[in-house]
């Protein structure tokens, strides 16, 4: 997501793509904060995390990123406008909690297929001792994983509803501007 708000905000920027392993040691190194308090025993740090080198400044999680990139740059297109602050932050909640979470069992195992192999064993190591459960046991074929797909339809659909509510055909959440909410 901090990807398509650079590129919204006409940025230019450089991505370097890092090892599972080597994330916490990252945002270490450019400042970037865990996010929220220690979690499972110890601070979670995770990416997105960009490091600005016009102010020396490392951010992780993707709604921080947009914020900081609204105040550090307001001469480019805004991802929050003050107005819709709480919204978008609602938004953004309700799209980890209802969507990202109903996800999580259909996309995490088939995810570490994709990974090099030293992520792909700090991935599912943490991911298990996260989840207390081994991913291959998390959406096994067949039922289990269809009854999975069909919580995912009913969390987009409620939220289709939800962005329908006012009977408006819109083409992005906000009605006719992109917001960080489009790009969640």
């Amino acid at each position: 997501m901090y990807r398509i708000s650079l590129n919204y905000k006409g940025l230019s920027y450089k991505t370097e793509w890092v090892e599972y392993p080597d994330i916490e040691a990252l945002c270490k190194k450019i400042g970037a904060s865990p996010l929220g308090p220690a979690t499972y025993g110890a601070p979670r740090y995770t990416l997105p995390a960009i490091w600005d080198p016009n102010t020396n400044t490392g951010i992780a999680d993707s709604i921080e990123i947009a914020r900081y990139l609204d105040k550090t740059y307001p001469g480019t297109p805004l991802l929050i406008p003050p107005e819709a602050d709480a919204f978008i932050t609602i938004f953004d909640d309700m799209w980890f909690s209802a969507i990202l979470m109903k996800l999580a069992p259909v996309m995490l195992p088939p995810s570490c297929d994709q990974l090099n192999p030293v992520s792909e064993r700090y991935f599912r190591a943490d991911r298990e001792r996260i989840f207390g459960l081994k991913l291959s046991e998390w959406s096994p074929p067949g039922p289990v994983r269809d009854g999975h797909w069909a919580e995912v339809k009913a969390a987009f659909d409620k939220l289709n509803g939800l962005l329908a509510a006012d009977g408006r055909e819109k083409t992005f959440v906000m009605g006719d501007r992109v917001t960080y909410a489009d790009i969640i």
